[in-house]
């Protein structure tokens, strides 16, 4: 979410060209007219200040926020100019995690004096007073402030609004309501003249991001009309790349018929992401659905390029969700590398436990989910049954109480694969049913293929593909040649088949499977 979602900007004649930049999405050419503004003296230096600090929020440069403002503050000599001046401390400050501050500038949005103040300013100071108690979790104080905000009419007000709501409905899991909050909120953001659209591309990544992770009808068009609508600029960089992204999944998910423009939005993403950390996780991406697509040997060039930009990267001081592209590789390689995987995950782990993580990201369960799910994949790999099982559990879990219906349906099928249990089949199947043509259906569907085989059903993909070549009497060295994977991994895999069918070589296991009829 873009939290700096203020709606009244000051527009002095000085300011005018830093405004529409502003409202444009332009900021780097907005914080460029505002350090001429803000020499001592200059009679609009104090709106240049606010500007300025709006742009740091929207960049989510809150300490930068922070040092501009708490400095000049003294110096506010309008009360309103001041009041403003606190709102974005207040917000800045909530973003750092320090509400006991955000919560003092909050106390001071409260003086009696606000009452006078125009309508804009008002729905100004009860937004951030909303926003503040979002962050904190207080979703009832939110909503109650927004509510106290109704006054203002304006179609920018509504929609900022109605957005803000949006989040507090995500935060319920209320995702239908979500969906309707936010493309109400874009409609009433696309109506307002002139239109602000850094606000419409914060929308356009929220959109797009729920459109991939639950199913609603319609959501997918929407999602991919808005963002081929937003006037995208350099400086909104990041929300077009996560757009780009999670769009490219929500589309993906809808089958082959969707995988080119899926692939094209992935790689729009590459080209577009805005840090080394990002590409990383771009790469992940499209090596994973290209996997799913069968595309190994292609898959896998994305991998180790992913991996060649790690190994350059300083992951402690790596900002925001960016060190997450360590679990994505992580994940990827537990199937051709699971030394690999298993070094990633130990780095991650390491940076993690060192680095406090995002704000909206704290004490998020599904953050843990994604370390779990890394995890389970390696154990799975080694042939840890037991050990994958319970972190498998764990991460379905969490999928299944936020109404993720196709993470739980990946991970149900996991558990299947792990225990044998036909029940995690069955709850496989259930959870996916919205997505009927993704290639997460066909895995499971191939997990029950009717070939009435326990030890066949039981099997990963890549197992089965093991299985095969065993059958077809290659070495360890010649199967990862084909697999493009350790020889090391293979040996897991070939460890997991022997054990799956209950023999000890590879003549019983081609003896075994001929007595099956699998071969």
């Amino acid at each position: 979410m873009n939290i700096a979602q203020l709606a009244r900007i000051p527009a002095t004649e000085s300011l005018t060209p830093a405004v529409s930049d502003y409202l444009a999405g332009r900021y780097s050419a907005c914080l460029e007219s505002c350090e001429a503004l803000t020499v001592d003296g200059h009679p609009e230096r104090a709106e240049a200040l606010l500007l300025t600090a709006r742009v740091y929020l929207r960049l989510q440069r809150p300490k930068d926020a922070v040092k501009l403002l708490a400095v000049e503050l003294p110096d506010f000599a309008e009360r309103q100019l001041k009041l403003e001046a606190e709102a974005l401390l207040g917000l800045a400050h909530a973003m750092l995690g320090d509400f006991s501050t955000a919560d003092l500038y909050v106390e001071s949005l409260h003086a009696p004096e606000v009452e006078a103040f125009p309508d804009s300013l008002r729905s100004e100071l009860l937004h951030a007073e909303a926003l503040i108690a979002w962050m904190r979790g207080d979703l009832v104080e939110a909503e109650t402030a927004l509510e106290r905000s109704a006054f203002d009419r304006s179609p920018k007000a509504v929609g900022r609004n109605a957005i803000a709501q949006s989040w507090i409905a995500a935060k319920r899991g209320s995702y239908d309501e979500q969906a309707r909050l936010l493309l109400r909120g874009v409609e009433l953001l696309q109506s307002a003249a002139p239109v602000d659209v850094g606000m419409l591309g914060a929308a356009c990544r929220a959109l797009c991001a729920l459109a991939r992770d639950v199913a609603i009808h319609g959501l997918h068009a929407a999602a991919r009309k808005l963002y081929d609508d937003v006037p995208w600029t350099a400086d909104l960089a990041i929300d077009q790349y996560m757009s780009a992204r999670t769009l490219g999944w929500a589309l993906a998910l809808e089958g082959p018929s969707r995988y080119f423009e899926a692939l094209r939005l992935l790689h729009k993403a590459s080209s577009i992401a805005p840090s080394a950390p990002w590409l990383v996780f771009a790469l992940t991406d499209r090596a994973s659905l290209k996997r799913c697509a069968g595309e190994g040997a292609s898959s896998n060039a994305d991998i180790y390029e992913a991996l060649e930009l790690a190994q350059t990267i300083d992951w402690a001081s790596t900002p925001d969700e960016g060190r997450m592209a360590l679990l994505g590789l992580a994940a990827l390689f537990a199937e051709i590398d699971v030394r690999q995987a298993s070094a990633l995950l130990a780095q991650y782990s390491e940076v993690e436990d060192g680095v406090s993580a995002r704000l909206i990201m704290r004490d998020d369960p599904r953050t843990e989910a994604y370390r779990s799910y890394a995890a389970a994949l390696i154990q799975e790999a080694l042939n840890e049954p037991r050990k994958a099982k319970r972190l498998f559990e764990s991460v379905y879990a969490v999928w299944n109480e936020a109404g993720y219906a196709w993470p739980a349906a990946r991970t149900a099928l996991h558990l299947f694969r792990v225990t044998g249990d036909q029940a995690w089949w069955e709850t496989a199947k259930v959870k996916i049913r919205d997505y009927p043509d993704s290639w997460i259906a066909a895995e499971i569907n191939a997990a029950s293929t009717g070939i009435g085989d326990d030890a066949w059903n039981r099997m990963t993909p890549r197992q089965r593909e093991v299985f095969h070549a065993l059958c077809e009497g290659l070495t360890a060295r010649r199967i990862a040649e084909r697999l493009e994977c350790s020889p090391n991994t293979v040996r897991n895999h070939i460890h997991w088949v022997y054990q799956a069918f209950r023999v000890n070589s590879q003549p019983e296991l081609i003896a075994e499977a001929r007595k099956r009829r699998l071969v």
